[in-house]
């Protein structure tokens, strides 16, 4: 199952060690079927070396908008209030 769709914005969280926490919008899949992916490719591209770099799916996550709760407040708790 795929992680990404095209257009998400997305942060990278494994592959190469110097990609780690790179950020990217995907854009088009590099695979022989859609439902798998193989690779992503990236707008705008990342370049190295004069090639363009793709990433899997498995390597990115996405970032999309919820409608739930923050997730931080599951580690962090509610504000308090303080009084002085």
């Amino acid at each position: 199952m795929k992680r990404c769709q095209i257009g998400d914005l997305v942060l990278v969280i494994s592959a190469h060690p110097e990609w780690s926490g790179m950020l990217g919008k995907v854009l088009v899949v590099k695979g022989e079927c859609a439902d798998d992916p193989s690779e992503w490719t990236f707008d705008p591209p990342w370049m190295w070396r004069g090639y363009e770099l793709t990433a899997p799916d498995h390597c990115l996550r996405p970032i999309r908008p919820n409608d739930g709760q923050d997730e931080t407040l599951t580690w962090a708790g509610l504000p308090n209030k303080e009084t002085a």
